[in-house]
């Protein structure tokens, strides 16, 4: 009889450890990925313009300031600036706004229609804005981006 009580207390220790085991194994499991959930993509915002010098640097302005960082608190958005085909001060002014701010990228092509593979390419982000500004109203397109940048 005393052996079996030794036997049934093993197999409640055994079950104990099992179930100590599985709820760490869950519990770092469930950490881990509540950590990956929480991390927020890096954007890219790719701005196509065209003859936009009255408008583009304070949309550029604008999309530099928005409050999106990661989780060290530092900005985790690029801004891909190009210039496709401008006859204006377009290019000049992206290139002004370049040479103070790291997280702006710009390129002048001569042609509006590479102007969306140019900027494709230059893109490092998880997720790629587009803001053509011929085709969007900036108003509207500007809350969007606010709205899904702040989720």
């Amino acid at each position: 009889m005393l052996w079996a009580g030794n036997h049934i207390a093993g197999v409640i220790l055994l079950f104990l450890a099992s179930y100590g085991l599985w709820m760490l194994v869950f519990s770092l499991w469930h950490t881990l990925n509540k950590q990956q959930q929480s991390k927020k993509l890096f954007i890219s915002i790719l701005i196509i313009a065209h003859n936009d010098e009255e408008h583009i640097e304070g949309i550029v302005r604008w999309l530099l300031n928005l409050d999106y960082v990661d989780e060290k608190g530092c900005p985790n958005l690029e801004i891909v600036a190009i210039s496709g085909g401008s006859e204006d001060q377009t290019p000049a002014i992206l290139e002004r706004l370049s040479r103070k701010e790291p997280r702006l990228i710009t390129k002048s092509v001569s042609l509006a229609q590479a102007a969306y593979e140019e900027g494709l390419n230059l893109c490092r982000g998880d997720v790629i804005f587009l803001l053509d500004l011929s085709k969007h109203f900036m108003s509207q397109a500007g809350y969007a981006m606010g709205r899904m940048l702040n989720e």
